[in-house]
C-alpha cells in the first residue's frame, strides 16, 4: 500500500488512493500512531465522485470520522493530482461529508504549494455563553464549519491543555467538540491555538482558523480579512459578505512517499 505523507501549516496527514472501508477507522490508528505507526493528524482516503472531481474522506488519529478539514483538503488535492486521481486544474470541486468545496490551487514548476478553499458559510450556534468546564466557568462562542468548534478568547496559553480534553468528553457534546484559544492581536491578526477532537493539541486547523475569525467577526473583534497565526504557519482569512462564505488560502507542503 503506498502513500503520500503531506502538510498544510504543519497540521499533518497521510493520504491514500482508497475507498473507505471497515477498516479505515483502524488503519487511521495504526497509521498516524506517531511512536509505532507513520505519525500524522489524520489519514485522507481520496475516491472518486459522481458530483466532483474526486471525493475526500477524513479520519482523525483515534479512528474517529471527521466532516470536513480545511488544511486536509489543501493536501488531497496535491494528492490527487500527483497520485493522477485528477488531471492538473485551476479549479477543484472537492465532495465532503459537510458537502462540496471549492478549491482554486497555486502551481509551481508543475507543482500545487498552496491553495484557496472556499469553506462555506459559519453557523454561529451561541455567542458568547457562560460554560462550565471542570468547574470553572468560561465564555464560549460555538460555531460550526461543518464540524462544531468551542471558541475562547484568552491569552492564557495553559487553558488548551486543561479545557479541550475536557470539552471533548463533556456530556453536552456527544460527538466531541474542537476547542480554539484566541487572541486578538491587531483586527487583522489573531493567534490562535488548537485542541482537536480525535486528536489532541494540533499546529493547525483549518476549520478553527474560520471558526476563530466567524466568532471574533460576530463580536466586532476582527476584521473581514484577517491573518491567523498558528504554532504550525500563518493562514489567510477573507470574510465575503456577500456570500457569507469563508475563504482560507494557505501552503501544502509534500513531506515523502512510503509503503506499508
Amino acid at each position: 500500500m503506498t502513500f503520500d505523507k503531506l502538510h498544510g501549516a504543519s497540521n499533518d496527514f497521510i493520504c491514500l488512493i482508497a475507498p473507505p472501508g471497515e477498516g479505515a477507522a483502524a488503519l487511521a490508528r495504526r497509521l498516524c500512531a506517531r511512536h509505532t505507526g507513520v505519525g500524522a493528524d489524520g489519514l485522507l482516503l481520496l475516491d472518486t465522485s459522481d458530483t466532483a472531481d474526486f471525493r475526500m474522506i477524513i479520519f482523525n488519529a483515534d479512528g474517529s470520522r471527521a466532516a470536513m478539514c480545511g488544511n486536509g483538503i489543501r493536501c488531497a488535492v496535491r494528492c490527487a493530482v500527483d497520485r493522477g486521481l485528477t488531471p492538473r486544474l485551476s479549479r477543484f470541486s472537492v465532495e465532503t461529508d459537510a458537502g462540496l468545496r471549492s478549491v482554486l490551487p497555486r502551481y509551481e514548476d508543475g507543482e500545487i504549494v498552496s491553495a484557496t478553499v472556499d469553506m462555506g458559510a459559519p453557523e454561529i450556534l451561541w455567542a458568547e455563553q457562560p460554560f462550565e468546564i471542570g468547574g470553572e466557568v468560561h465564555i464560549l462562542t460555538a460555531v460550526s464549519m461543518g464540524n462544531p468548534h468551542a471558541v475562547l478568547f484568552s491569552d492564557c496559553d495553559g487553558l488548551l491543555r486543561r479545557l479541550g480534553p475536557a470539552l471533548q468528553n463533556h456530556p453536552r457534546f456527544p460527538g466531541g467538540i474542537n476547542l480554539e484559544l484566541v487572541q486578538v492581536l491587531r483586527p487583522d491578526l489573531l493567534r490562535v491555538l488548537v485542541w482537536e477532537r480525535g486528536t489532541g493539541e494540533t499546529l493547525a486547523c483549518g476549520t478553527g482558523a474560520c471558526a476563530a475569525l466567524a466568532a471574533a467577526l460576530i463580536l466586532g473583534r476582527a476584521a473581514p480579512q484577517a491573518e491567523v497565526r498558528l504554532p504550525g504557519g500563518t493562514l489567510v482569512l477573507t470574510y465575503r459578505s456577500d456570500s457569507g462564505h469563508i475563504l482560507l488560502t494557505g501552503p501544502v507542503t509534500r513531506v515523502f512517499t512510503g509503503s506499508c
